[in-house]
């Protein structure tokens, strides 16, 4: 019997959305599927002991107690090695776009002190006016806290100009080189509105220019990074159903810290796909 990968990855991809979201997914199209496992993969912490740095900016903040007590809740939870699910904003697990994240890289954290469940059951921490905005890198462990702010700060650069001051190999890869100017540097207000629109924009920081350090997005208002890992990874399964048909091969799809390898027990090979 012919195994179809798409079929086998769809599966796997929406049990896999199911327990990171904790909630019911039936895809029918891999390639939404995909876009929405990569997301989710992207923007919920990896389960591990993060290494936690502070901004200058959050370390002169001057904080109201139970923010200040919700910070500590927080970066303890992560040095622990906790799960940080419940500390991140509801969109994420409604499959919805997240901008920021998409332009920036940046995501945030609410702060409450107590914990409460969802509708459906998923445990969170209560919502916090003010958030936490910050940057974790799964390839390196850390954690990168910049300010606390309210939720109208969401396009400001001023976000920006804290990661260029305390971390400024977070944004190399963004940098537009030889761009001498450019005729208009949108202020906060615009990119909130650029974003609406899905134009990925240019930000000035100390006469340098940056653009989507997140890896931007899509007209669709999905993160460009997302898309083109879905596609690489649908012409990649075309390429090794070709190889499993002429060869009969009897494979299966394994996870392993949230990656998806297709394993040939025969030949005992293992290759990554997602």
């Amino acid at each position: 019997m012919r195994l179809d990968l798409e079929s086998l990855l769809l599966e796997k991809v929406n049990v896999l959305i199911g327990e990171l979201s904790v909630s019911n997914a039936s895809h029918v199209d891999l390639s939404q599927a995909l876009i929405q496992y990569i997301n989710l993969r992207d923007r919920i912490p990896g389960v591990r002991k993060w290494v936690v740095c502070k901004s200058d900016f959050l370390q002169n903040q001057s904080l109201d107690a139970n923010i200040s007590a919700g910070l500590e809740k927080l970066v303890s939870a992560a040095k622990a090695g906790e799960d940080l699910r419940p500390w991140l904003h509801d969109a994420i697990f409604a499959d919805k776009q997240d901008a920021l994240m998409n332009d920036w890289g940046i995501q945030h954290f609410h702060l409450g002190g107590t914990f409460e469940a969802t509708k459906n059951g998923r445990k969170r921490i209560a919502r916090t006016g003010d958030v936490l905005f910050a940057r974790h890198h799964e390839d390196t462990g850390y954690l990168y806290l910049i300010g606390i702010c309210n939720h109208r700060s969401f396009s400001e650069k001023n976000l920006l100009e804290i990661v260029q001051r305390n971390w400024p190999d977070l944004l190399v890869h963004a940098k537009i080189e030889n761009l001498i100017d450019i005729s208009h540097s949108p202020t906060g207000s615009e990119i909130h509105q650029l974003r609406k629109n899905q134009v990925n924009s240019a930000v000035e920081i100390g006469g340098t220019f940056f653009v989507g350090p997140g890896g931007g997005y899509t007209t669709s208002g999905h993160s460009t990074k997302a898309v083109m890992k879905a596609l690489g990874v649908t012409r990649l399964l075309r390429s090794l159903q070709e190889e499993v048909d002429s060869n009969q091969l009897q494979v299966r799809f394994v996870v392993q810290d949230r990656s998806v390898f297709l394993v040939d027990d025969t030949k005992d090979r293992h290759r990554l796909v997602l």
